[in-house]
């Protein structure tokens, strides 16, 4: 495996998901990893439901929010999302990621981790 100098290397971290699985973001694995963190869960879309499905074959998906347990209901509901992509872990992850703005809550972002760790896009949105 080569190492990219041109990109940051992923902090390991793990997150607990909604079904309780535990997932870790940041290691070495078959895949790339795409992190969407959305403070508000009802931010979500069908584009970003559609990208999801579109990579899910190729990348592994997560959604990191900071909304009330119910609100996730409605839109795993409304958008047939598994609890297995989302995580309530949003502090640990705003604070590993440096996603935390001026009222110390999480930005809005989209982060690429490529196969060997490396942040290749990190996007405040």
């Amino acid at each position: 495996m080569s190492v990219n100098f041109k990109h940051t290397i992923s902090p390991i971290l793990k997150l607990k998901m909604l079904n309780n699985e535990e997932k870790v973001v940041g290691l070495v694995k078959k895949e790339a990893q795409m992190i969407i963190t959305l403070p508000n869960i009802n931010e979500f879309s069908k584009e970003l439901l559609n990208a999801i499905q579109t990579s899910s074959k190729n990348i592994e998906c997560f959604i990191i929010t900071a909304s009330e347990k119910l609100t996730i209901e409605k839109v795993i509901n409304k958008y047939e999302l598994p609890e297995s992509i989302i995580s309530l872990d949003f502090k640990k992850f705003a604070e590993s990621f440096n996603l935390n703005n001026s009222q110390d809550k999480m930005k809005k972002s989209l982060i690429m981790i490529d196969k060997s760790c490396h942040v290749a896009r990190k996007t405040i949105l």
